[in-house]
């Protein structure tokens, strides 16, 4: 895969599940960690010890800003979600986005309209849709083997 080829990732927000998200990219191919953001100095050096030549910053609009990521990975408290996805969307950068999306239907409407605006990629991370067990279970529904699903 050539450097053109690489997505320059931003984790907003550092706490657990932006460790999970950090050796995710690490991970995967075609994927750099390229800017981390966080309040929390510290937060930001644990995510710069698996990603060393992260750029962190302390004030996320910074980050959005900085030109060094494509794709920014909203890890921030479900309340800010929505915010963080729209500033994002606006500058132009892809989005995962942590579950809820948003807190109500509307602000999730937005969202959507704001990334198919900027022609842009907006994903909700539903960390246990590709589990094993998740995985067969749609399988056995697809092919129909416990007959009709309800609900």
């Amino acid at each position: 895969m050539s450097e053109q080829d690489t997505v320059r990732v931003g984790l907003l927000a550092y706490g657990a599940i932006g460790h999970e998200h950090n050796l995710a990219v690490q991970a995967t191919d075609g994927l750099e960690l390229t800017a981390v953001a966080d309040l929390n100095p510290e937060r930001v050096a644990a995510a710069k010890e698996i990603a060393p030549a992260a750029k962190g910053f302390a004030d996320a609009e910074e980050m959005l800003d900085s030109g060094l990521i494509d794709l920014v990975v909203v890890s921030t408290p479900p309340n800010t979600h929505a915010h963080w996805a729209t500033q994002a969307l606006k500058r132009g950068l892809h989005v995962v986005l942590e579950k809820p999306m948003a807190l109500t239907s509307d602000e999730c409407d937005e969202l959507i309209e704001l990334a198919q605006v900027n022609e842009r990629l907006l994903v909700v991370y539903q960390n246990r849709r590709f589990d094993a067990d998740f995985v067969t279970l749609r399988s056995v529904i697809k092919q129909g083997q416990i007959g009709e699903v309800f609900q």
